[in-house]
């Protein structure tokens, strides 16, 4: 059942141990806390054990179930992300967010048609949101259609102009379908945004790795474990010298 029986939170024993008295109660509300930090630290196992207790406390959490599905997405889980938004939206008929996780993860799972569907009626809801527009994008660029800086665009602008996660969030999407001159572009962004984050300093490393730029990537990480002395990932020593296709491939770019 992999992370499925992590997940489920129904007759759970331990939950009365959580109730001890103490300053800040345990409740749905500091489990929803404490995912939200865990999922922007990129902490997702964490951030998925705690959207999973705030759902012991209360099952009608829709950004909890969001969560979830989201969580599991940045966890390269997506048929399992796919069967949990199924879950979510049992309950949430027609909620944006999860409509367009779900799309998210079919896409990833090459079912395009059922992705691009699934996109079409997130946007089709009413409101707008940051995530909305991403997901539209990770949607395209399984697709393989070219347009998805458009939608990267739209979720910067909802986001915000000072908003860190954001940029973060899109570079790890470029990350995953391999594109990493745009990756590292907005992972620039968001360091340039929040440079205390460990999490978009180790992700920045990752991107200018993959580009030959090695001492770069090395600073980026030596950033990172600045930050965070037990960050995953931040390891400066690790990084080689780039091989002669990746230093002209640094050339061209810098053209």
């Amino acid at each position: 059942m992999g992370r499925f029986s992590n997940l489920e939170f129904e007759g759970r024993e331990d939950r009365r141990e959580e109730r001890r008295a103490e300053e800040s109660p345990r409740d749905e509300k500091y489990y929803l806390a404490m995912a939200h930090d865990s999922f922007r630290d990129g902490k997702f196992e964490d951030a998925l054990r705690y959207y999973s207790r705030s759902l012991e406390f209360d099952a009608k959490l829709a950004d909890a179930w969001l969560g979830q599905v989201q969580a599991l997405i940045e966890l390269e889980e997506a048929n399992e992300a796919r069967v949990w938004a199924d879950k979510g939206l049992e309950q949430f008929r027609d909620h944006a967010e999860l409509l367009a996780a779900k799309g998210v993860a079919c896409g990833r799972l090459g079912d395009l048609d059922k992705a691009a569907a699934l996109s079409d009626a997130s946007l089709e809801q009413k409101g707008e949101s940051a995530y909305r527009w991403r997901a539209r994008g990770d949607v395209l660029m399984a697709r393989r259609d070219r347009n998805e800086e458009f939608c990267f665009s739209k979720a910067l602008t909802a986001a915000g102009p000072k908003d860190a996660w954001e940029p973060l969030a899109i570079g790890r999407v470029y990350l995953h379908y391999g594109k990493w001159a745009p990756a590292v572009r907005h992972l620039e962004a968001s360091v340039d945004r929040n440079r205390q984050s460990a999490f978009a300093w180790v992700e920045l490393g990752r991107g200018l790795e993959k580009l030959g730029m090695a001492e770069r990537a090395r600073q980026a990480y030596s950033n990172a474990r600045d930050i965070d002395p037990t960050r995953q990932g931040a390891n400066p020593s690790r990084v080689e010298e780039p091989g002669l296709l990746a230093r002209l491939f640094r050339k061209l770019l810098r053209r």
